[in-house]
């Protein structure tokens, strides 16, 4: 058995002998229960472990309620939404990432969460700040629609070992002729360069990474207008997918790489297989869970500017796994939902839901990251300095497209419809022209937006 499953065994084991006596009196008969469904897309089996731990301690603190989870692949996620709508059948709460809360909150879907944020967070300074934490569930009236208990940040993991056989100082590579010269450098003896997800359920995600790290977006900051048309912005995506095809017409991808999903650059990773990955951390719990050795020879840097960035570091990319509330007439109802948002928010639960994927989820309440408990998992104290740069680094530049000035109606369309996706790949691997990327790339967000009214200037600009 590996550290990580082993530790967070016992620390499951330690949950529930700590409440094992937490029955109260006068419990609820079972027809007087509120039962209460979320549904996740968090869904390994530490995820799950942590999922029944909770519930279990929820349940006995709460004996008139029942909480079951449901969990729902990314690929489905949506159709399930979908589906749920039609039917009336919602979950009554979402474990979920942003641009599935946005799709949610544009179904009219979810209520607002101001009301259990407040009682999580009295004072208003727990969580910290920046476009990777609240303001991505936040719309421009004040009302918040989601709450993250983590986010996961995407930057350049390397291995430590081979770069300094090759005489490289990862903090050396700040530009992206730097890490290309450095892939150059390392790849060879069983060794492929780089390792990202470029399947088509996962590439649309690399095109907006490096237009991030390259100083680009799709949308503006403050309005959410449409930055496309302005043609130093397009060429700010036009070399990120030039860069890209770089990378793999000069052999520094793996063979296969094109149907290559997270888990397999992460799995690569662990078995010693790559020098460095665009990767939101998951190749840490991989390795702990695999290849335990491999851990001390994995490091991370700040994603490389490219040559339209201004700023060093550049954007980053980063994730969040947020809890949405459904819409319910039922006072009752709601307050069960609240208390159990409430109970997941303390800081030791929160720690234990962050274990189960350690680096890659990141707490995003000071009272976490400062508390004993996030650090009794071993695998997190040995990445505490890793997780230390990424913060303060990486996050203050983080953002994810769609969600410059708040929630959007079309982010969770970018991400499910893939039409990114089509244009990264056939430019990669199907002998597309640049110009013919672009264009099929301008006119399938410029038809996204007007099916769903998303107006060019920005939903957010001044009238």
């Amino acid at each position: 058995m590996k550290i990580k499953r082993m530790v967070l065994a016992a620390v499951l084991m330690i949950v529930s002998l700590l409440f094992s006596t937490a029955v109260f009196a006068g419990g609820s008969t079972d027809s007087s229960k509120i039962n209460l469904t979320f549904w996740t897309a968090l869904t390994t089996t530490a995820d799950k472990e942590v999922h029944a731990a909770l519930i279990d301690q929820f349940q006995k603190e709460n004996p008139d309620i029942t909480v079951t989870a449901e969990y729902v692949s990314h690929k489905d996620w949506y159709t399930r939404l979908m589906t749920s709508v039609t039917s009336g059948d919602s979950p009554d709460m979402v474990l979920c990432d942003q641009s599935e809360i946005s799709w949610m909150y544009y179904q009219d879907m979810l209520s607002p969460m101001n009301d259990v944020l407040k009682r999580i967070d009295p004072s208003g300074t727990d969580f910290v700040s920046g476009k990777a934490s609240i303001e991505s569930c936040q719309t421009p009236d004040g009302k918040v629609w989601g709450i993250p208990f983590s986010t996961n940040i995407n930057a350049i993991w390397f291995r430590k070992d081979v770069l300094a056989k090759a005489g490289i100082d990862p903090n050396s590579i700040k530009t992206w002729d730097d890490l290309y010269n450095a892939s150059v450098k390392t790849k060879g003896n069983g060794l492929t360069a780089m390792g990202m997800a470029l399947a088509r359920e996962a590439a649309y995600q690399q095109l907006l990474i490096w237009t991030n790290a390259n100083g680009g977006n799709f949308f503006d900051e403050e309005t959410g207008a449409y930055l496309l048309d302005i043609p130093s912005e397009r060429q700010k995506v036009a070399e990120a997918l030039q860069y890209l095809k770089k990378l793999n017409d000069t052999g520094m991808f793996p063979s296969g790489i094109s149907n290559w999903m997270w888990v397999d650059y992460r799995t690569a990773m662990a078995n010693g297989e790559l020098v460095f990955t665009s990767s939101w951390a998951g190749d840490v719990g991989v390795a702990a869970d695999i290849n335990p050795s491999m851990l001390d020879n994995l490091g991370v840097i700040v994603h490389p500017a490219g040559p339209s960035a201004a700023d060093y570091p550049p954007y980053h990319d980063a994730g969040l796994w947020a809890w949405g509330v459904s819409k319910t007439d039922s006072n009752a109802r709601l307050e069960a939902v609240n208390k159990w948002v409430e109970f997941f928010f303390r800081p030791e639960n929160v720690s234990l839901a962050c274990a189960a994927r350690p680096v890659y989820n990141l707490p995003l309440q000071r009272s976490v990251l400062e508390s004993d408990s996030f650090y009794k998992d071993p695998v997190t104290q040995k990445f505490r300095s890793h997780i230390n740069y990424l913060f303060e680094n990486a996050l203050p530049t983080a953002r994810r497209v769609g969600f410059e000035a708040g929630p959007s109606i079309i982010a969770g369309q970018i991400s499910s419809q893939l039409f990114l996706s089509d244009a990264v790949q056939n430019y990669l691997f199907n002998n597309w022209t640049l110009d013919r990327t672009m264009e099929f790339i301008d006119t399938s967000l410029k038809s996204l937006m007007k099916e769903f009214d998303y107006p060019l200037e920005g939903p957010f600009a001044k009238k």
